[in-house]
């Protein structure tokens, strides 16, 4: 949802140029609830209203009375923002070169679901380590704008802490090509998501269920009910013979029940008049599906420990050197061919040796 439809970002808006609230109930109270709304509630962006449209409109806002100098200078400066905005979204659309219209949510909009979802669930605290980031809700509303399933890996399932932390170091500048034309632009800084241990893995996955749920893509107990069947795998006991299952073959299995549900799912994402959402339906039926349990198979000892060394050594020892090549030595003849031998021979042997040790410099 962006700025324009936004309608905590509308309320938010209009309490601050209206601290009393009377501006936003009445304008509530006539069906306008977001800055897009207002845009086309009189005129349109591209083509203003004239004065005797615009005080009609606020005449009928205020109930059929008319409107103080300092109520309507409010209205009109509401009006003229609201319609600056819906112009800019559309620009930005319609000049994206990148084919994913990656756009941020609004922070009033984030503010008001974190407030929503936390009544809804009361008995979860949803602060410290199980609050997503901005960010993480950002990926999972852009899954839901463009309907495309993506899988959001626990690496980078961030927490709001560390975003914080994060956005108060100083961002290096970088020079980007955009549309033939050199900007200059701050990197996006990664945020570091640890998830060696079981529990900070646990964190991770929990986050990404919450922004799925702020995001009404997939609610909080469904996707709350795969975690621990994950994590309920790692605690299970192995059979004699195998390896208890290990976090890598849990992230992999979390990534096929993701392929599976992008393929398997073509519609849209919203959900539907009764309020069910697609993803709850594929998520309970894929969570059982061979195709994402055979990942959470114990695998034999052997096999897992030559997988391991495989891994071990293809990342730290070095490829085998061929050995130099040493001249070979001459062998000596036994003393019973010597004797054997004929003194002409043994004369000639003699002869040649001196020869060769005298070509090299040595004397007899």
């Amino acid at each position: 949802m962006s700025l324009a439809d936004s309608n905590a970002a509308f309320e938010q808006h209009c309490k601050k140029l209206s601290p009393d609230g009377r501006l936003f109930n009445q304008l509530t109270a006539q069906q306008i609830s977001n800055l897009s709304a207002l845009a086309f509630a009189v005129g349109t962006p591209q083509s203003p209203p004239t004065e005797d449209q615009f005080k009609e409109f606020a005449t009928g806002v205020n109930n059929g009375n008319d409107m103080t100098f300092g109520e309507l200078a409010i209205l009109r400066r509401l009006h003229f923002e609201a319609s600056a905005i819906v112009m800019a979204e559309l620009k930005s659309k319609a000049t994206d070169t990148t084919g994913d219209g990656s756009r941020k949510l609004p922070i009033a909009g984030k503010t008001a679901r974190l407030t929503e979802q936390e009544g809804r669930l009361p008995g979860l605290r949803i602060k410290g380590e199980l609050q997503p980031s901005f960010n993480l809700i950002d990926m999972v509303a852009q899954m839901k704008e463009t309907n495309c399933i993506t899988w959001i890996p626990p690496s980078k399932c961030s927490k709001r802490d560390a975003e914080i932390q994060g956005s108060m170091k100083e961002k290096p500048a970088v020079l980007s090509l955009e549309q033939q034309m050199v900007k200059l632009a701050s990197s996006e800084e990664h945020i570091a998501v640890h998830t060696s241990t079981d529990l900070q893995l646990q964190w991770a996955l929990q986050r990404r269920g919450l922004a799925f749920d702020q995001c009404s893509l997939m609610s909080h107990s469904v996707h709350e009910v795969w975690v621990q069947q994950l994590l309920g795998q790692l605690t299970r006991e192995a059979p004699v013979g195998f390896s208890k299952v290990t976090s890598s073959q849990v992230v992999r299995a979390d990534r096929e029940l993701f392929t599976l549900m992008a393929q398997e799912i073509q519609g849209p994402l919203q959900p539907d008049m009764r309020g069910e959402m697609p993803m709850d339906k594929k998520m309970a039926e894929l969570r059982t599906d061979p195709r994402v349990t055979m990942f959470l198979l114990p695998l034999p000892k052997s096999v897992a420990k030559e997988g391991d060394k495989a891994a071990a050594t293809s990342s730290t020892t070095k490829p085998a050197q061929p050995a130099p090549l040493r001249p070979a030595k001459k062998a000596k003849p036994p003393a019973k061919a010597k004797s054997m031998c004929p003194q002409e021979l043994r004369r000639l042997f003699r002869r040649r040796t001196r020869q060769e040790m005298q070509s090299v410099g040595l004397s007899t």
